[in-house]
């Protein structure tokens, strides 16, 4: 609206200068009819003004060479005008784009159930205890159990041949980790895991245990999907808590694609850098359903999954 009225500012003059030219151009044309009745006098005197004539024929090119210079400045301040707007246009996206990230991030945190972990000592059986008591709802829980062994401690084709079922020997991976390391694994799935509620997991084995790992993963209700590695260590300094937590990775709940490690088609080199270890030992895992006294029975709810303080 102010750039029209600007415009209307600047053609008005032009407008009546061309209305004056024109009324004098008429008053000359009736004057000369008057004052000379000959087309020789006419002309005579129309020669006359031939310098003159060349004088605003000169004004008025000079005149077309300085509007055009005015519509270039015209048009550059436009261009400027235009930048400076983009920019802040720019400016203006990008700070919304930051609103809408940290807006999601706050929902994010808002819907994230967060767990903890601990062990204990129950009737001369080990256990690990996941609560949540967070106060959100966690879907699509998946856990994986590794009770880790070294070679030079406990050789895992010997192991095989004492503990393993007969009809599973032939069908087990002998491939070590870093050649040295093996584990027996467990696994158990929850379609959801409430909040108030816990998941005892016993840490059993036919041998000692001195380390073992969790790998877990979980949805909120957004479905953004969370994986968390965790080393628990022999604790020798209490009998009620065997075991403590000696590292976890990642050290903030972060996103993480899903990871299907019995998807005979997974990649080592697919898979988050913190997550490699766990591809690595399940690769070199024997699964407890292959164990002797052990009936076979599938992964859901393979612990138990009760409120809390209701064991």
């Amino acid at each position: 609206m102010e750039n029209e009225k600007n415009n209307e500012e600047k053609l008005n003059p032009l407008i009546w200068l061309f209305i004056v030219i024109l009324i004098l151009w008429i008053i000359s044309v009736v004057l000369v009819n008057l004052i000379f009745t000959t087309w020789t006098e006419r002309g005579t005197f129309g020669d006359s003004f031939g310098a003159l004539n060349s004088l605003f024929s000169g004004l008025a090119f000079g005149g077309i060479i300085y509007t055009i210079l005015l519509q270039r400045k015209e048009l550059k301040l436009q261009r400027d005008e235009l930048i400076l707007t983009r920019d802040e246009l720019k400016r203006s996206a990008n700070a919304q784009e930051e609103s809408n990230k940290f807006q999601h991030e706050q929902i994010r945190i808002a819907n994230l159930p967060i767990f903890q972990y601990e062990t204990e000592i129950h009737n001369n059986v080990n256990y690990l205890i996941i609560k949540n008591e967070s106060g959100r709802i966690a879907f699509d829980v998946d856990i994986w159990h590794y009770i880790t062994y070294f070679e030079e401690d406990i050789i895992k084709k010997d192991f095989i041949e004492g503990y393993v079922k007969n009809i599973s020997k032939k069908h087990l991976n002998l491939n070590l980790w870093d050649d040295e390391i093996w584990s027996i694994s467990e696994r158990g799935i929850y379609a959801s895991f409430p909040n108030n509620y816990s998941i005892k997991i016993p840490i059993e084995s036919p041998l000692d245990i001195n380390i073992f790992d969790i790998f877990i993963q979980y949805r909120d209700s957004l479905n953004n999907n969370y994986a968390l590695r965790i080393l628990f260590d022999r604790s020798f300094s209490s009998n009620e808590v065997p075991f403590i937590i000696g590292e976890f990775e990642p050290k903030i709940l972060t996103l993480f694609d899903r990871i299907d490690l019995t998807d005979v088609a997974l990649k080592r080199e697919t898979i988050h850098e913190i997550f490699k270890p766990v591809y690595d030992i399940h690769q070199s895992s024997i699964f407890v359903n292959h164990l002797k006294n052990k009936i076979t029975f599938g992964v859901e709810s393979r612990w138990h999954l009760k409120k809390i303080n209701s064991y």
